[in-house]
């Protein structure tokens, strides 16, 4: 893959960006997509491999779904997939999307929407407890499906955005290797998980609350891309 240097005050270094007002379906077909993302404290916002402002559906058709998104990162909270903005909209079907050393996706003030695939990350990032989180919610996340997986911190940690958060569990499969905790949270809601005890609450965190809404997928058609019809359709 790319290798993406630390960006300047001001610049998002991605390999694509899904700005906002498009409507994109992303089907990997077996392909990889990675990157090695080197940041620090002051750049890790700016740096992922794909950043979505828009609307964006991400699936794998191929046998075995082996199609893949991926990163690895020397900064905790690095994120393969970045979802951003209050009109951004992710959803997840299937494929594989991993983090070495940072989140799979962070969800920033976006809806979030997982229907099955593969979330995992590896590695430890101390000075954070959602460094190297699978999933870092700071906005709306609806999980129905998925196997989700890390190796030192929680599969799912949530937290207050620009608003509070809201994160919906209806299904998946979670393992922490180390850490011992699935859900971890700390200013925010999450509901519909089996059980309350699952869910370890961070400082303020409150569990069981019924906040619903609805996710908006923009009023654009969506666009079938493969691999290489996505970066062909993004570039200027």
């Amino acid at each position: 893959g790319d290798t993406l240097e630390p960006a300047k005050n001001g610049e998002t270094k991605t390999i694509a960006t899904v700005s906002q007002g498009k409507n994109i379906i992303l089907d990997l077909s077996g392909h990889v997509i990675s990157a090695t993302l080197k940041t620090n404290g002051s750049t890790y916002e700016l740096a992922q491999v794909i950043r979505n402002e828009g609307t964006l559906t991400i699936k794998d058709t191929s046998e075995g779904e082996t199609g893949s998104i991926s990163s690895s990162t020397n900064y905790g909270c690095t994120a393969s997939i970045r979802n951003d903005g209050e009109d951004s909209s992710l959803t997840i079907e299937s494929g594989k999307i991993s983090s070495a050393g940072g989140n799979a996706i962070r969800n920033q003030n976006g809806d979030l929407t997982i229907n099955g695939g593969q979330i995992i990350t590896t590695g430890q990032f101390a000075s954070f407890d959602n460094g190297t989180a699978a999933i870092h919610n700071r906005g709306d996340a609806i999980i129905n499906n998925g196997n989700f997986s890390t190796e030192y911190q929680a599969p799912v940690w949530y937290g207050a955005g620009t608003d509070n958060s809201t994160t919906v569990i209806n299904g998946g499969t979670f393992n922490s290797k180390n850490s011992g905790v699935d859900i971890q949270g700390n200013d925010g809601i999450a509901h519909g998980l089996a059980a309350p005890e699952d869910v370890r609450q961070g400082r303020s965190g409150q569990q069981g609350s019924q906040r619903l809404f609805n996710l908006t997928f923009g009023q654009l058609d969506p666009v079938n891309l493969d691999v290489a019809g996505f970066f062909d359709f993004l570039r200027p």
